[in-house]
């Protein structure tokens, strides 16, 4: 869902940004304390010399040094009372001296004619356990604060979104008239839904526009049909009518069925996939005998042989009309581009497969057989057409749940499969 990712996102960016300036504060913080490493130690070790020399002062002796790393020492006058060299010559305050290779840190003080030394290896004044837990803790809530705020706001961004997805959602068929902008608040979201309301009030104008001009070339187109089918029977059955004129008139008695069939087709096609439609079984072998027939003029003295294997049990829940537009199509198609050789017209149980050994299909031409107005070059040279063919096949293959498939190479023919659905349209 659309608005879940966008709520996901918003919550990563608010992590992504509460990570990167908790990371910064946190690296700001340790950068800071190395820097200003020297002054904490010094501090530190001051403070616990200010203790010893308290303890001096009250108890006229040493106090044992707080760490095991640390060590105190006294000087007065030319007493030295065991001080290291590397001390002896150290005046009052913070000094670094390096001691066998070990840096070392050593407070100096004078009180009262003495002088006082506590010196601690660097290693013993590392920064402690308790501040790396509190920079780190540090990092965790900065985290949970980004993931909290970025919830809240994320939620509060796509509730309107959500609301207006669950609103097209619940909207219904063409018919409804439900108004997605209605109940949501005047702004962007709002905006939005408003727009998407005029597209919708649009694209329904559209489509009844287009409703419209179908039935009414339907009905515009039937009527001279009508009369020109009248007048072709009428010539049919004169008694002393030519025999090539009579094939020629029976020629156009086809075209006129096969125009009728088509116009029913195209409006079954533009009309919604829900539209009620029959759920009758239709046996596919009569039309594709039918189409065979009506088609056969164009193998007539090509050195063709033309072979069908039919099963008759096949049955599809399509009326003859329109099968007769995926039929005719594909067996024009075979009879156009095929010179010489072999048409094979196999029919099992489900599937219909046109074999020929006509020209073929260049591969470039493969990926856009289905396109409206495309022709390849060698279907161009062959026979005439427009490239609406098989776009129209492909439409009620899509209506249907129908599969085809067509593997050709040029030269050496074309293998067309038609899987039939068999049940009710969708």
């Amino acid at each position: 869902m659309r608005s879940s990712s966008l709520q996901r996102r918003i919550i990563l960016a608010f992590s992504l940004f509460g990570g990167v300036l908790g990371v910064s504060l946190v690296g700001a913080s340790y950068y800071l304390t190395l820097q200003f490493r020297e002054e904490i130690i010094s501090q530190k070790l001051f403070a616990e010399l200010d203790s010893v020399v308290l303890y001096y002062t009250i108890y006229h002796r040493l106090p044992a040094p707080r760490s095991a790393e640390s060590r105190i020492y006294l000087s007065a006058g030319k007493n030295t009372f065991g001080l290291p060299a590397h001390l002896n010559k150290l005046t009052p305050g913070f000094h670094s001296v390096a001691v066998a290779g070990q840096k070392h840190h050593v407070a100096v003080k004078d009180m009262e004619g003495a002088r006082f030394y506590l010196s601690q290896p660097d290693s013993a004044l590392q920064l402690n356990q308790s501040y790396l837990l509190f920079l780190t803790l540090t990092l965790i809530i900065s985290l949970l604060a980004a993931l909290a705020i970025g919830a809240a706001v994320s939620n509060r961004v796509t509730r309107p979104l959500i609301r207006l997805t669950r609103k097209i959602a619940d909207a219904g068929g063409e018919n409804s008239k439900t108004r997605l902008a209605g109940g949501l608040d005047n702004d962007e979201i709002g905006a939005l839904a408003a727009a998407l309301d005029l597209h919708v009030e649009r694209t329904k104008a559209l489509i009844a526009r287009e409703r419209e001009f179908g039935d009414d070339a339907s009905h515009e187109l039937r009527t001279p049909l009508a009369v020109l089918k009248g007048t072709v029977e009428l010539l049919l059955l004169e008694p002393d009518l030519p025999d090539s004129a009579r094939k020629r008139l029976q020629r156009i008695e086809h075209a006129l069925h096969e125009i009728s069939d088509v116009i029913a087709g195209l409006l079954l096609l533009s009309r919604a996939p829900n539209t009620t439609e029959s759920t009758t079984l239709y046996p596919v072998e009569p039309v594709l005998h039918e189409v065979v027939e009506n088609n056969r003029y164009l193998i007539s003295g090509k050195p063709i042989e033309l072979s069908m294997e039919l099963d008759g049990t096949t049955q599809v829940s399509v009326a003859p009309s329109t099968l007769r537009i995926v039929l005719g199509n594909l067996i024009r198609n075979a009879f156009n581009y095929t010179i010489h050789g072999r048409i094979l017209l196999k029919l099992d149980k489900g599937s219909l497969t046109i074999e020929d050994t006509g020209i073929g299909i260049q591969q470039s031409d493969m990926g856009r057989l289905f396109e409206r107005y495309y022709r390849g070059a060698e279907a161009s040279k062959a026979a005439a057409g427009m490239g609406l063919g098989l776009s129209l096949v492909q439409r009620v293959c899509e209506r249907y749940g129908w599969r085809i498939e067509i593997i050709s190479h040029a030269g050496s023919g074309t293998r067309v499969r038609l899987l039939f659905k068999e049940a009710s349209p969708v």
